[in-house]
């Protein structure tokens, strides 16, 4: 079985809700649910999604976010909030806050930081994407990094010329699966909304290894666009290392869209170790 096929089977075993022990499906009779629709076209179902993402260019929200992860021996967990700001395609800034801790995380097109603002002076760690650093910076980096993270916020198109081999869509459900080729993730998308349900994210096998849940969609508030035609998107992200159980949590409120909301050097490191003076600390040097 090749990797891709075998990786496409546990997903299946993770997403069906009963097995062979459930009650057998009932003879379909006068008021019977409908029949589920036939499974799309592939492009037709990414279309659909990119239609619906069309109009989102950037996000400013107030986050709240609850991580659990394992240490020591022990399960732990803390709760913070702060501000979550995203330019696409991979511009990120998330401040959080707890107590006298303070973080600024954030991610361009080519590195990702952490700056711990509770050091005097501040401390400003600093990676490469392609050489992201194995050592533990803030708990959220256990579970997700920042870029990884901007992927799990379901905002992204995806290649609608790129079509992977069959079976490209599966049902799952009231949900279709799919794998965008390139992508390294495994999308699971709403049949009447194609939106994002779950997204996986997979290592080099093909296997998932952070997962991804999100819910509870809402309008995304966007200057120039009618109220009916604002975007939505997931305000619960649920995101989960496959790997260690350890989680995040966020949740996301205040939506907004506008470009005067979010501050472009909220995404400039130069302009972020300027303002808080900070030490810089080369992730990638040994």
């Amino acid at each position: 079985m090749c990797s891709r096929t075998a990786a496409l089977a546990v997903t299946a075993l993770s997403l069906v809700a009963c097995t062979t022990g459930c009650s057998p499906r009932p003879v379909a009779g006068p008021g019977s649910p409908p029949p589920p629709t036939p499974v799309p076209d592939y492009r037709d179902l990414v279309a659909r999604h990119n239609h619906a993402v069309r109009n989102v260019q950037r996000l400013s929200a107030f986050a709240v976010v609850s991580l659990r992860w394992q240490e020591d021996g022990q399960r732990r967990s803390e709760q913070g909030e702060g501000i979550l700001a995203v330019v696409l395609p991979g511009k990120l800034s998330l401040t959080l806050g707890k107590l006298h801790d303070l973080f600024r995380i954030g991610s361009d097109g080519q590195r990702y930081w952490f700056i711990d603002l509770s050091d005097d002076p501040a401390i400003a760690h600093i990676g490469r994407h392609e050489q992201a650093a194995s050592t533990s910076l803030h708990k959220l980096d256990t579970i997700v990094m920042p870029h990884d993270l901007i992927r799990l916020l379901g905002l992204l198109p995806i290649d609608p010329l790129r079509e992977p081999k069959p079976p490209a869509v599966v049902r799952y459900g009231n949900q279709f699966l799919i794998e965008p080729p390139g992508s390294r993730m495994r999308i699971l998308l709403d049949e009447k909304t194609a939106r994002p349900r779950r997204i996986d994210l997979l290592d080099a096998e093909g296997f998932s290894r952070v997962s991804a849940q999100l819910s509870r969609y809402d309008h995304l508030e966007t200057t120039g666009i009618p109220p009916g035609s604002w975007p939505t998107t997931a305000t619960m992200i649920e995101i989960r290392d496959l790997q260690t159980d350890n989680t995040a949590k966020l949740s996301l409120s205040d939506l907004i869209g506008d470009e005067e909301e979010i501050n472009d050097r909220w995404f400039s490191l130069e302009s972020l170790v300027e303002a808080y003076e900070a030490k810089v600390h080369n992730l990638d040097r040994p």
